[in-house]
């Protein structure tokens, strides 16, 4: 028996259930399910009342899924006793807690989803309330095409009014990308020194040609983007001067950080790139060059499919003593490859380690196959504007990152099974996506508190 001052009755019932929880809950730690059979007065059965709001109030303290039942008066037309021949159809045998109080649909998922985001991002919040009916958008459908986002769209306004939406965040909000690179940061809690990926993807539509230029952090195999920018008119490599200002904003963002290496590939060469990237404070770096690029090595100059030519598949072997690149001292090291052909990479001077450092370079190739085929169908856009296309990358990183980390999560839970060649069987990604995308297309009452997990990965912690 329960005895508590509360003068109104619904306030009895819950803080009756409060005190029973608190005292009584270790029995229960199995329990993930409360299933409360009220009666329907007119104090109990409205979600308006001062009980739905009591209710909702004890969900949020104890995180344990409540469930409303009650059965209808006896005198109600609704009894199931009374009329036992009535249809499931034509009679209320249970009533469950609906619309806002309802804890297992879309919307509650959204309304989940915005409030985990508020701490990270000073938005307006209606800006708020768009990034998260986005990004349920973007991994129920797969693909960025605003036709389809708006399909994808929680809310009973018109499927044209969600498309006119995404075309206004697209084409007037302003967004602070150093903000947004911070935020991945933190999510992923990436440890330092970074390893940075620097690379260009590119691809055309019509006569429009895209051309981004990205920098990561890679992380778990996949370079995390934290700049990228729209290479204007032109289709072929950056210059030296667009990536020395590239890397100077980047720099600009994470002045503290520290940086093991920055990879590149044969694009990411030159005289000047080297000579910049060899200036106080020294940026460390592992870069392929050519194998008809030419070193300076014990006293001759050639080209370096000459020097390694001895190379068997297999084989690797670092250059012993001084070495010079366009007049600038560099370490080199170089392995022949399965198909015959030389990786070739340099660093700064007294650098070890350049094969392992540059294999981690693949990380943004991953990235570019997540934002295209295997993830979010980046080549489906057809933004034209760079500003909005710049914007869209910004929603696709925080969509990326929420998945890796829930992959991550499950990952250390269960890990991932290693197949015969050595790779898991699944991607973190995958994994994370896999799942979010299985909760949000299946809201039920377990679905959501799992869902809540997956927003609490989400916490920088």
């Amino acid at each position: 028996m329960y005895f508590t001052d509360s003068t109104v009755t619904s306030d009895f019932i819950v803080d009756t259930l409060e005190d029973f929880w608190e005292s009584e809950k270790y029995r229960f730690e199995k329990i993930k399910s409360l299933i409360i059979n009220q009666d329907n007065r007119p104090e109990n059965n409205s979600r308006r009342t001062q009980f739905m709001k009591r209710i909702v109030e004890f969900y949020k303290k104890y995180q344990v899924d409540i469930r409303l039942a009650y059965y209808p008066p006896y005198h109600s037309k609704y009894n199931p006793t009374k009329y036992r021949t009535k249809s499931l159809k034509s009679r209320r045998e249970w009533g469950f807690m609906r619309n806002s109080t309802n804890l297992e649909t879309p919307m509650n998922q959204y309304n989940a989803l915005k409030q985990a985001l508020k701490p990270h991002l000073r938005w307006h919040g209606a800006r708020l309330s768009f990034l998260a009916l986005f990004l349920l958008a973007l991994l129920k459908v797969k693909t960025v095409n605003l036709k389809e986002l708006a399909l994808g769209f929680e809310g009973r306004v018109l499927v044209e009014s969600h498309y006119k939406r995404l075309q206004r965040f697209f084409g007037d909000f302003e967004i602070d990308y150093p903000e947004i690179a911070r935020i991945v940061v933190q999510w992923l809690n990436i440890p330092q020194p970074w390893v940075l990926s620097i690379d260009r993807t590119n691809w055309s539509f019509g006569s429009h040609h895209y051309n981004i230029l990205t920098v990561g952090i890679v992380h778990e195999g996949v370079a995390i983007p934290i700049l990228w920018w729209m290479l204007k008119k032109k289709k072929g490599n950056s210059n030296s001067d667009e990536r020395m200002r590239f890397i100077e904003e980047m720099l600009k963002i994470f002045p503290s950080a520290e940086i093991r290496c920055l990879c590149g590939d044969r694009e990411f060469i030159g005289l000047a790139w080297l000579r910049y990237l060899l200036l106080e404070p020294m940026l460390a770096f592992c870069l392929r060059i050519r194998a008809t690029d030419k070193i300076e090595y014990n006293g001759k100059r050639l080209a370096a499919k000459v020097i390694f030519a001895h190379l068997a598949i297999g084989e690797s072997q670092r250059l012993q003593g001084s070495c010079l690149i366009w007049g600038y001292p560099v370490s080199v090291e170089a392995l022949r490859l399965p198909d015959n052909s030389l990786l070739i990479v340099i660093g700064q001077p007294d650098c070890l380690g350049l094969i392992q450092d540059y294999a981690q370079r693949w990380g943004i190739e991953t990235l570019f196959g997540i934002f295209k085929t295997r993830g979010f169908c980046l080549e489906s856009t057809h933004f034209t504007d760079p500003k909005r296309l710049r914007k869209l990358l910004a929603l696709l990183t925080l969509a990326l990152v929420w998945s890796l980390k829930t992959g991550l999560e499950i990952h250390h839970l269960n890990p991932i099974p290693i197949k015969k060649h050595g790779r898991r069987a699944k991607s973190l990604f995958r994994l994370g996506l896999d799942h979010l995308r299985h909760l949000i297309l299946n809201p039920s009452l377990p679905n959501f508190s799992l869902f809540l997990q997956s927003l609490h990965f989400l916490s920088c912690t």
